[in-house]
């Protein structure tokens, strides 16, 4: 994520597309339809924004919040699938005037 962040690389991307369409279970999104008619909705993602280009871990949620230059303090999981995070900036704020 990281690296895409770093390459500024788009909505447009479509460079994990052909994983996408290999490893999305069609049974568990009925209105994505046939095969085929799922990479035809893939395919117009700019317009329908139904894609998700990365899966997020503990870990690479965590490397996130640090790359930002926070300090995770705690990491807890709530079902069914939320990764809650809490964290701070360790660099100190000046109090405004």
């Amino acid at each position: 994520m990281l690296e895409d962040y770093e390459r500024d690389i788009g909505e447009k991307d479509e460079t994990h597309l052909n994983e996408i369409l290999d490893l999305h279970d069609l049974s568990r999104d009925p209105p994505a339809g046939t095969p085929e008619q799922f990479r035809a909705r893939s395919l117009l993602n700019i317009e329908n924004r139904c894609l998700h280009h990365h899966v997020f871990d503990e870990n690479n949620s965590r490397g996130l919040l640090e790359a930002a230059g926070l300090d995770v303090e705690i990491l807890n999981f709530i079902s069914p699938f939320h990764i809650v995070m809490l964290a701070h900036s360790s660099q100190k704020i000046a109090p405004s005037a």
